[in-house]
C-alpha cells in the first residue's frame, strides 16, 4: 500500500512540531536554571561584602526574561497543535515556574518595599541619612 502525499506531509509536519515542542520545553527548563544561576552569581557574597550586579549580569537577565517566555509559548503552542493534553500540564507547570523564577530571581533585585533611607538636608548642603550615629543623628 502506498501512502498519499497528504498523509506523508501530515506525518512529517506532526513530527517536526513534536521536535520543536521538545526543544522548546528543554530550552525553557534550561533558561529557568540559567536565570537562577545568574541571580546567584550576581548576589552571592561572603564575609559581609556588598554585592551589586554588573552590566553583563543585568543584560543576561534581560535576554533570559525575553527568551524564557517565548520558549514556553512555543512549547505550549506546539502541544496544542499536536493535541497532546498531558504535555500541556507539563508546559503549564513550566510556565508557572518560569514566571516565578523571573520575578524572584530578577537582576537587579526587585524591591517589594520602599527601603530607601530618609534624607535630611542641612543648611550647609550636607545630607544625613536616617539610621546611623555620629554627627548626623540617624546617619
Amino acid at each position: 500500500m502506498e501512502r498519499s502525499l497528504g498523509e506523508d506531509l501530515t506525518r512529517q509536519r506532526s513530527r517536526s512540531t513534536r521536535v520543536i515542542e521538545n526543544v522548546a520545553s528543554i530550552g525553557s527548563v534550561l533558561a529557568i536554571i540559567l536565570v537562577f544561576h545568574n541571580f546567584v552569581s550576581a548576589y552571592l557574597c561572603f564575609f559581609g561584602a556588598q554585592c551589586t550586579p554588573d552590566a553583563q549580569q543585568i543584560t543576561t537577565y534581560r535576554v533570559l526574561a525575553v527568551i524564557t517566555p517565548l520558549l514556553v509559548l512555543v512549547a505550549i503552542g506546539s502541544a496544542l497543535y499536536n493535541r497532546r493534553r498531558w504535555r500541556l500540564v507539563w508546559h503549564g507547570l513550566v510556565a508557572v515556574t518560569a514566571v516565578a523564577a523571573l520575578v524572584l530571581f530578577a537582576v537587579p533585585y526587585i524591591r517589594w518595599s520602599d527601603t530607601l533611607p530618609q534624607v535630611n538636608n542641612f543648611e550647609n548642603g550636607e545630607q544625613c541619612y536616617t539610621g546611623g550615629t555620629g554627627f548626623c543623628q540617624g546617619g
